[in-house]
């Protein structure tokens, strides 16, 4: 198994819209230890549109990613 903590500054792309901050969560897709994964995430601030490059910048208690866009 892959630990999520493992994903903290892994670079990737937005997989779903992801939302301004506050406003809900999409998905990232991001590979951790030579697998892709797709995880829920968050934006650090403004909407990140689908296929955006971003950087996972922290693993949340509720398992989601918050990342920022590149």
């Amino acid at each position: 198994n892959v630990s999520i903590q493992m994903a903290l500054g892994v670079e990737g792309e937005v997989y779903a819209n992801l939302p301004a901050r506050g406003e809900g969560h999409g998905q990232v897709r991001i590979v951790v230890d030579s697998r892709q994964r797709i995880y829920n995430a968050v934006s650090d601030g403004d909407a990140i549109p689908t296929g955006s490059r971003i950087r996972v910048t922290e693993v949340n208690s509720d398992r989601t990613l918050t990342v920022h866009k590149l």
